[in-house]
């Protein structure tokens, strides 16, 4: 859906600023998306090959993939 791939690119756009990203730092950025569709999105672009996940449950982080 487009509203998905938006949501892909802002946190794409968001690690060029940052060196990490937590589903905290998402929840900030998009308040009315729930916590588990945010985690699917990261998931989809760490399956995707996009970003690198490290850590587990709520301490996981993902970085984007050099």
């Amino acid at each position: 859906p487009k509203l998905t791939k938006k949501r892909h690119q802002k946190i794409i756009d968001m690690l060029k600023d940052k060196d990490k990203i937590q589903v905290g730092d998402l929840r900030q950025i998009f308040p009315d998306i729930s916590r588990r569709t945010l985690i699917r999105d990261l998931e989809e672009l760490f399956k995707g090959g996009i970003l690198v996940r490290s850590g587990s449950g709520r301490g996981a982080h993902y970085v984007h993939k050099l």
